[in-house]
């Protein structure tokens, strides 16, 4: 019985520390993907179907 509560006191203590862990990755900078977008659809010449590309890929790259 003693082992079994030493081995959930060291679950639990995992468990707490990787919800504790700051390694998720961070939202993306809006700017930083719009402008990434603009340079890959720059070829587009129709201002609205370039502009909604371009939502497109930062929607994809999660900055919308």
């Amino acid at each position: 019985m003693k082992n079994l509560h030493f081995i959930l006191a060291i679950l639990t203590a995992g468990v707490l520390s990787a919800c504790a862990s700051d390694d998720v990755p961070s939202k993306p900078n809006r700017a930083e993907v719009q402008a990434t977008c603009s340079r890959h659809y720059a070829y587009i010449s129709d201002e609205f179907v370039r502009g909604s590309k371009i939502k497109g890929c930062m929607r994809e790259r999660g900055a919308l």
